[in-house]
């Protein structure tokens, strides 16, 4: 995902309106090496389960089919990074699915609003780089005209 599609990303995800149903905000790394995402958001989902009200349980529930659901296509596709996924089902249904090409921490939170830290995180560590030329006797940053995106 390139850094404008990210800031649209999360100018949608910042003017998603509040209902009586929470949104479910998850991510996923599914880097090679960190396929043990599950193992986490079980336990992050068991966690939930006991913090909810008896009339959250179906919201909470109908949003997280919706998230598995999308993870599994994820998986099956072989998403190398990490996924960014939002849903709520009820009540005004939203869902959000962002795809990356670098590991995302495995997070899963409830509440009336996408959860968006991560995402801005990610956002202020795009393009954080410098070419640096070096000799024995001389150390020089180029200039370069424009920006890549």
């Amino acid at each position: 995902m390139k850094l404008k599609e990210l800031q649209k990303a999360i100018q949608a995800l910042v003017s998603v309106e509040a209902t009586t149903a929470p949104i479910l905000s998850c991510y996923v790394n599914l880097a090679q090496n960190s396929r043990d995402y599950r193992h986490a958001l079980q336990e992050r989902v068991r966690a939930l389960r006991r913090a909810l009200e008896p009339g959250e349980r179906e919201a909470f529930e109908l949003a997280l089919a919706r998230i598995e659901s999308h993870l599994e296509v994820a998986v099956d596709t072989q998403t190398t990074g990490g996924v960014a996924l939002f849903a709520r089902e009820i009540d005004g249904p939203f869902f959000q699915a962002l795809h990356f090409e670098v590991a995302l921490p495995n997070r899963l939170s409830i509440g009336a609003f996408p959860s968006i830290y991560n995402l801005v995180e990610l956002k202020d560590t795009y393009h954080r780089y410098v070419v640096l030329i070096t000799t024995k006797d001389h150390v020089s940053l180029p200039r370069f005209r424009g920006h890549p995106n």
